[in-house]
C-alpha cells in the first residue's frame, strides 16, 4: 500500500508530539539545554505578556465602570435640579406635592394609610415633570 506525502508528514508529526510529550522534565530541561534554549528567559518573557495582557483587561474593566460612574451621574443633576427649585419655592418634595394636589394639577392613588417617603415624592415630582406636566424651569 502506498502512502501519501501528506500522510507520511502527518504521521511523523504525531510521533515527534507523542515523543515530546512523553519526555520527562529532566529530559526536556537537558534537550532544551543542548540546543542552547535559556527557558528562564522565555518563561520570563511569557510571564511579561500575560502580565500585560491582564493589566490591559484591569484598565479596560475600569474604563467600562467609570463610565456607568459617568453614565448614572449624568443623572445627578437633575435631581440637584428639582432639589434646588424645590429650595427656591421654600418646601420639600411633600410639601409641593401638596401644592399640586391642591391646585389639581395632579392626583394620588388612595395609600392605604401609609405615609410617602421623601424619595417617592421626589421620583413623583419627577415623573410628572417627565409628563410636562411640571415645569421647574419658572
Amino acid at each position: 500500500m502506498h502512502m501519501s506525502y501528506k500522510n507520511v508528514v502527518s504521521n511523523i508529526e504525531e510521533y515527534s508530539y507523542d515523543s515530546i510529550l512523553d519526555l520527562d522534565d529532566d529530559e526536556v530541561e537537558k534537550e532544551l539545554a543542548s540546543q542552547c534554549v535559556k527557558i528562564d528567559k522565555h518563561l520570563n518573557s511569557f510571564k511579561k505578556v500575560t502580565q500585560d495582557a491582564v493589566l490591559l483587561a484591569k484598565k479596560q474593566k475600569l474604563k467600562n465602570v467609570r463610565a456607568q460612574l459617568d453614565q448614572k451621574h449624568s443623572f445627578q443633576p437633575e435631581k440637584s435640579k428639582l432639589t434646588s427649585f424645590l429650595e427656591r419655592k421654600g418646601v420639600d418634595a411633600k410639601g409641593y406635592l401638596i401644592e399640586l394636589f391642591m391646585s389639581g394639577k395632579a392626583t394620588l392613588a388612595f395609600r392605604d394609610g401609609q405615609d410617602l417617603s421623601d424619595e417617592e415624592a421626589l421620583s413623583i415630582i419627577n415623573n410628572l415633570i417627565e409628563l410636562g406636566e411640571v415645569n421647574i424651569d419658572e
